[in-house]
């Protein structure tokens, strides 16, 4: 009978073979991965925003209806996405300039919990709500592909856009779009 084994029988060269396997597949999770969504920013045909009620790491509960008229970024992330690490700063940044426009940044951390994001935390503090989506159903609920992912609700509280993959958050297009969603 067969079955997993924590010793190494295995030998040198399965060894060093499972090593690269497991290198390169942390490299691809890394990468943002997105089903058939260049990355960029993409109009949407405006929709009802999916629901979002979820506890942030101070224990918090934030819902979308929290929100309702502001312009609400919604960004999908998690501590082991490289791009994701990446953008958060400029995220960060435009959510200072924007704040007085009525615009507003959430994270969700994708499947993860508590423990892992304040560990995140403690190497790469950011200053913006930090909700948790431990069981990624709410990540699922808004068809998140891959990350990041961001998503701008409008103060009607309606999708009009998506950010695939990480991006520029503080290029002069994304302010000129997120200031013409307050008005």
């Amino acid at each position: 009978m067969r079955g997993c084994s924590l010793q190494n029988d295995a030998g040198p060269g399965r060894v060093a073979w499972f090593g690269v396997v497991l290198l390169l597949g942390a490299a691809w999770f890394s990468m943002p991965v997105h089903a058939g969504m260049p990355h960029g920013v993409h109009e949407l045909e405006p929709r009802d925003a999916p629901a979002l009620e979820l506890i942030d790491i101070d224990g918090r509960k934030h819902r979308i209806e929290d929100y309702r008229g502001q312009v609400l970024v919604v960004s999908f992330w998690s501590t082991w996405c490289l791009p994701c690490r990446d953008e958060l700063p400029g995220m960060v940044r435009t959510a200072r300039t924007l704040d007085s426009d009525g615009v507003r940044f959430v994270t969700v951390a994708m499947g993860q919990d508590a423990v892992e994001v304040n560990a995140y935390l403690a190497r790469y503090p950011f200053d913006l709500p930090k909700l948790l989506d431990p069981t990624s159903k709410v990540s699922e609920a808004w068809r998140v592909q891959g990350l990041p992912t961001s998503f701008v609700v409008d103060p009607d509280g309606r999708l009009v856009l998506q950010v695939v993959g990480a991006y520029d958050w503080e290029s002069k297009e994304i302010l000129t779009r997120l200031r013409a969603q307050s008005r």
